[in-house]
């Protein structure tokens, strides 16, 4: 029987408006191929005092924002500049006193910065947002307790999550702070981890994935004799709640600590620094591989970093004098940026186009400056195949 030319014509248009759509969506067969481009490290700012402890994070439009801390005479100031492209950078301006940064740029584009500020008797922890040109006047996120170890992440949904460490009398306790209008307001604090004397937190890091589950690493010991270890809990978005146990990551007889976390939907990735090398594992909830070490051989390695944004994992760590990084999960490690006068404190964040940002402070110690580059590969989009 003849086949219906209007029926012809229906399966036509259909094929044509579903070849359209494939084109317009993001390619899943997307993989990075050949050699990846690194750009040439260049000076965010050069100081006369020590650029320490930089962070990096990037707005939608692809604005650069680096955020570090320097000791002026006595003082620790936070500054801030900004870029473009990567090459020409504003002149910094300072923040405020303080030390610490954690940077995230919230949804809308906004740059939201967490710090630790000493204020006689005690540190706390502040948060502050960057609006039309100028940053807010900080608002005080911790309870009174001496605080360290701020971090900030945004989940998918525009939430933005902050962690740190408090000390209490007899205790030290992870809490967590919660804005949903971009940083304006911090109404919701809670603990989420607490130890009693004479166990010992620190370092709390934390990740969001796609599917908007929150991840937070730490370093705990168990008394001060004992190693630190690496735990893991992460908090269910629709009902809110955390975990109640902990996974243990790391389970050296040796010390682990520095962690850092990335995620995406479905998995978390962690890694810390122990023995002088760079170790990692992956997983959810409880079920963790076993630590793999991601760093050189017979190097010793510290300041751990990773970061995930659509795409692949992108870790990081310097090796004294060279700043290595690794895509994916075990790729091979490649040189960012290498100074014989030493490397240290390196941040990454993704960028919109899946470019790497990466910032760190290099030079010889009590006279660093903060450097950036970027990592970009060359996208392979492999063919798909459509079945009937």
């Amino acid at each position: 029987m003849p086949f219906p030319v209007r029926t012809l014509c229906i399966l036509v248009a259909a094929c044509l408006a579903v070849g359209l759509l494939l084109l317009l969506l993001p390619n899943p067969a997307a993989t990075a191929g050949g050699p990846p481009e690194i750009g040439t490290p260049v000076p965010v700012a050069t100081t006369s005092e020590d650029s320490r402890n930089p962070d990096v994070a990037v707005a939608p439009d692809g604005t650069r924002h680096v955020v570090w801390e320097e000791v002026v005479s006595t003082t620790t100031y936070l500054y801030h500049a900004f870029s473009a492209d990567g090459v020409a950078w504003t002149l910094p301006v300072t923040v405020s006193e303080g030390d610490s940064p954690a940077l995230v740029v919230a949804a809308e584009g906004t740059p939201v910065l967490l710090f630790a500020r000493y204020i006689s008797p005690t540190v706390n922890i502040y948060a502050t947002r960057y609006v039309s040109g100028a940053w807010r006047p900080p608002q005080r996120l911790s309870l009174g307790g001496n605080s360290s170890a701020p971090d900030i992440v945004v989940t998918p949904d525009g939430v933005l999550f902050a962690a740190w460490v408090e000390r209490p009398t007899g205790q030290y306790v992870i809490y967590l702070a919660r804005s949903d209008d971009g940083g304006a307001t911090w109404p919701t604090v809670v603990p989420v981890v607490s130890v009693a004397d004479p166990a010992v937190l620190g370092t709390p890091r934390l990740a969001a994935g796609t599917d908007g589950v929150v991840h937070l690493v730490w370093q705990k010991r168990e008394g001060l004799l004992a190693a630190y270890d690496i735990f893991h809990k992460q908090r269910d978005p629709t009902t809110g709640r955390w975990d109640v146990v902990a996974a243990n990551l790391s389970e050296s007889p040796v010390s682990s600590f520095s962690p850092a976390v990335a995620a995406t939907g479905g998995r978390a990735y962690a890694l810390w620094e122990e023995n002088g090398a760079i170790r990692a594992c992956r997983g959810f909830t409880l079920t963790w591989t076993s630590p793999v070490t991601f760093s050189t051989s017979g190097t010793t390695a510290t300041g751990a970093a990773a970061v995930l944004r659509g795409g692949p994992l992108h870790t990081a760590w310097d090796e004294g004098t060279v700043l290595r990084t690794s895509f994916g999960w075990r790729g091979s490690p490649t040189t960012l940026a290498q100074d014989a006068s030493g490397i240290r404190e390196a941040a990454l964040d993704v960028g919109p186009d899946r470019l790497l940002h990466a910032v760190w402070s290099q030079g010889a110690a009590g006279a660093s400056d903060v450097y950036y580059t970027y990592r970009r590969f060359a996208w392979v989009f492999l063919p798909l195949t459509m079945r009937h």
